[in-house]
């Protein structure tokens, strides 16, 4: 614990100041450290190993909570921010009691190494499927808080838009197409 603490706050460290062009994509990314010190546990590595594993996966953590919550901020509204983050938290916790209560039987049954290398193998996955959704890979950082994207980046306005993953709120929509020219 103390390993993934320390790469926690080197993690919170690094990225003070830093404001990526895709935070989302950052996150997702970073998230892939998460199982690091798991994977090592099945693989019975030793201590070192494992301890430098909870250093990165501290940095990790530090980097996806960073950028996560940054995007969050940017992209949903205000108003509907402390609901998103309501379930967001509830998405991400709520299963870890239940997989507690049960881990200690199911490793008796499948064996310790068998259960850490499949968790290690669904984060990995599960990170690995975040990245691979344009959503996630398109969100942008607004340098305008509030700022729609094609709003906040005159350089790519065909980047933003309905079917490219980034916001738009509804009461705001996108500019509609000019009407076709009648001159003749």
């Amino acid at each position: 614990m103390g390993a993934f603490g320390a790469g926690s706050v080197a993690g919170g460290l690094l990225a003070l100041g830093r404001r990526p062009r895709r935070p989302l994509l950052v996150a997702a990314v970073a998230s892939l450290g998460y199982p690091a010190p798991i994977a090592l546990l099945a693989l019975h590595a030793p201590t070192g190993e494992i301890t430098a594993a909870a250093v990165v996966a501290g940095l990790a953590s530090a980097g996806f909570n960073t950028f996560w919550s940054a995007a969050l901020q940017q992209q949903i509204p205000a108003d509907a921010q402390a609901r998103v983050y309501a379930f967001s938290i509830v998405g991400s916790y709520s299963a870890g009691p239940i997989a507690f209560a049960g881990a200690g039987s199911i490793a008796a049954v499948v064996g310790a190494p068998l259960l850490l290398g499949t968790g290690a193998a669904v984060a990995a996955c599960k990170s690995a499927a975040a990245i691979a959704l344009p959503a996630v890979r398109t969100v942008r950082w607004r340098t305008t808080p509030g700022a729609l994207p094609q709003e906040n980046d005159a350089k790519a306005p065909a980047e933003s838009g309905p079917s490219s993953g980034t916001f738009h709120d509804a009461a705001e929509p996108a500019e509609p197409a000019a009407p076709p020219s009648t001159s003749g």
